[in-house]
């Protein structure tokens, strides 16, 4: 260590070296920390040539995967250090990578994000060419995001923009880090303006469409978190949502599901009818009934929900009773819960708006439950069995 210190280029190019490789070794990882190398390390970083950058930066990396180490380097207060480094053209592909590091410590994250400039340079750096360095301050930044007080930094620093503008990069990688990014400062409903208004929502849309499995769910997350009108307004994000409701993996289609529920209240229901959606609605909802797991309840009574909002639409009455769903509708008036049977008869009012519709009412067997409630229903379940029954 005392070599790194003050020997001759050489001698320190060897000692970094050596660092490097011990680092590797978790018994020596805690004595270098015990020796004070990391400060020494990022020493290097600002001070050292070619070489020894990269042996002291793959060292931080080595050394910062270990939850008591990253505590260290948070508490010795070298953050802002390496924050400083960014700053310096000659410095940023080392300091970068090493500040991605950091950076996965919660302890870090305020303070690498409270450092004076640190959060406007990530965001030029992701709007820079040079695409390590891209790679490295987005994931930087996805890391911060998760403080809610870095999440007003980014805001205030206009970095939403720069991250959408990653969504249309062929790299997968950064595709997802963005996404990430995007996701954590969804939770926070000030920034859904400026999603919205740099076309995030669209490029989600696409995501939705095209994109990996875990794309599609983290795209899904902004979309639930989003439910501003202008999201809705968005070509191709009804679409994209209805693919997904026939999708082969489960949790995507269920998450689907929960976005449309979301966002239907302000959807023009005919847009889920043009998009080809009532059909994979009741097929999910088919294969709810004839399951028992967790979950499942609460799943039928959104499926069930989302039919009598989307029968708002007079259209969408011959489309939904084509299914044959009527006889589904009448089960949940027997047997559902107290949710299943609200939506189930709010569902069948819009239905028997339609000559035909009441006699399948009628031979599906819905008198009897219709009348129950009517009788015994609760003060919001009566009004619908009651506009039904004269069937």
């Amino acid at each position: 260590m005392a070599t790194v210190r003050s020997g001759t280029k050489g001698q320190k190019t060897k000692c970094a070296l050596a660092l490097s490789r011990l680092s590797e070794n978790n018994e020596c990882k805690s004595e270098i920390v015990a020796l004070d190398g990391i400060p020494v390390l990022i020493k290097l970083l600002r001070t050292g040539n070619g070489a020894q950058k990269e042996c002291a930066v793959s060292a931080l990396f080595i050394l910062s995967d270990n939850a008591e180490n990253q505590d260290a380097i948070v508490a010795g207060g070298r953050i802002p250090l390496v924050v400083k480094l960014i700053q310096l053209s000659n410095e940023i592909t080392y300091a970068v990578r090493a500040l991605d590091a950091f950076s996965a410590n919660e302890k870090s994250q305020d303070v690498t994000g409270a450092a004076d400039g640190s959060i406007v340079r990530l965001v030029q750096l992701v709007c820079g060419r040079n695409g390590t360095r891209k790679e490295h301050a987005a994931r930087i930044l996805m890391n911060l995001s998760m403080s809610s007080a870095n999440v007003v930094r980014i805001t205030r620093a206009r970095g939403i923009r720069p991250l959408v503008a990653l969504l249309k990069m062929d790299s997968l990688s950064i595709k997802s880090i963005a996404l990430g990014t995007l996701a954590n400062l969804a939770k926070d409903t000030k920034t859904h303006d400026a999603i919205g208004s740099s076309d995030g929502i669209s490029e989600c849309a696409t995501l939705v469409y095209a994109g990996t499995d875990d794309q599609k769910l983290t795209a899904l997350a902004i979309l639930k978190e989003d439910r501003l009108k202008t999201a809705i307004a968005t070509p191709g994000v009804t679409p994209a949502l209805v693919q997904l409701i026939s999708h082969e993996n489960n949790n995507l289609k269920q998450r689907a599901v929960l976005v449309l529920n979301d966002l239907c209240p302000h959807l023009d229901p005919a847009a889920v009818r043009i998009a080809g959606g009532i059909q994979p609605l009741v097929t999910m909802l088919r294969a709810a009934l004839m399951r028992e797991e967790e979950g499942i309840e609460f799943r039928r009574e959104i499926i069930t929900r989302l039919l009598g909002l989307l029968l708002q639409d007079p259209e969408n009455i011959e489309a939904v009773a084509a299914t044959g769903v009527i006889p589904d509708l009448v089960s949940y008036l027997r047997d559902g819960t107290w949710f299943e049977q609200m939506f189930a008869a709010q569902a069948l009012t819009s239905l028997s708006l339609n000559d035909a519709n009441k006699q399948e009412i009628v031979s599906a067997g819905g008198i009897p439950p219709l009348l129950e409630l009517t009788r015994s229903g609760s003060a919001i379940h009566k009004p619908f069995a009651a506009t039904v029954y004269p069937v």
